[in-house]
């Protein structure tokens, strides 16, 4: 048997980890690595708007395909032609698919031509199903959940999360099929950065790291709460964003409160790793309103 994991943007090369969906890419890396290391064939399947596919046989043990796709810069059904040859031509029935992401058009996509192939599959959403997810855009997801994704989970051979305790929202929104729980980790390099002296400032530097996800990440109550403490506690809050999604928002409503002084934006820094750019501060703030498997925070 052979295993594969679905993750559109994860990286041709293998080594671009530090990017928008920096979270994501690491968690199937590790998996993948894991499964490696354990003697499984595994092999991760994306795509990039490239003119040529191409291979890549990872350190880790695992091998990349990647296939051109003229859709990237947003949601599509659409799959990569190469990719839909692949699976009809090349994955058997006796191997099984993982795909990875949440209420995603080309998951919904490629499970659908797997069906059809009786390939079986497994869903890792990466994020819990909780009210407060269907909080935000609810007129786009609850659709979206009844007539895309919640047949696509009930058709899957297992629901993959990483806390088992996450399964109680699949059962509240009746799925049915199995549930396994597999939880992230973290290599050891990772966290192997030397300290730093911290600077003689007399203010408690603050910052959040991540992507600019108002809602999820809590970002708007960060910003409630230093405007609280503002007036009595000499502190500042960096935040250092992997994308642009809801930044303008956040420093507009860092304006409004007058608070430009005390909170600043960085622009993302790829050339040094997440442990070289939080050292700098006194506390790292993560006020996520939910979280999968918070490796920021571990």
């Amino acid at each position: 048997m052979k295993l594969y994991l679905y993750l559109r943007n994860f990286p041709a090369s293998g080594d671009e980890f530090n990017s928008r969906y920096a979270g994501l890419i690491k968690s199937v890396h590790g998996l993948a690595s894991g499964l490696a290391d354990s003697g499984a064939d595994v092999t991760i399947l994306t795509e990039a708007s490239t003119k040529k596919a191409s291979v890549c046989h990872s350190p880790a043990g695992y091998t990349i395909r990647c296939f051109p796709h003229p859709v990237q810069d947003r949601p599509s059904f659409k799959r990569a032609p190469g990719l839909q040859d692949y699976v009809q031509s090349d994955i058997t029935s006796n191997d099984l698919v993982v795909l990875n992401g949440i209420l995603h058009p080309s998951i919904y996509s490629l499970s659908r031509l797997l069906r059809r192939q009786q390939i079986p599959y497994i869903v890792a959403p990466h994020d819990p199903y909780t009210p407060k997810f269907f909080q935000r855009s609810w007129h786009l997801k609850w659709p979206y959940w009844y007539l895309l994704e919640r047949p696509m989970l009930q058709h899957a051979k297992a629901v993959q999360v990483l806390d088992i305790r996450h399964q109680q929202w699949l059962r509240n929104l009746k799925i049915t099929v199995p549930i396994i729980e597999a939880p992230n980790g973290f290599h050891i390099e990772d966290k192997d950065v030397e300290p730093i002296p911290l600077s003689n400032d007399h203010r408690v530097k603050l910052m959040f790291l991540g992507r600019f996800d108002a809602y999820n990440k809590g970002l708007d109550l960060l910003i409630d709460a230093v405007a609280e403490l503002a007036s009595t506690v000499p502190l500042s809050l960096t935040f250092q964003g992997s994308t642009e999604d809801d930044r303008d928002s956040l420093e507009e409503k860092v304006t409004q409160l007058g608070l430009q002084k005390t909170i600043n934006f960085l622009d993302p820094d790829y050339s040094q790793s997440p442990p070289e750019l939080i050292q700098h501060y006194v506390i790292f703030c993560l006020p996520s309103r939910f979280e999968g498997f918070s490796l920021a925070a571990l």
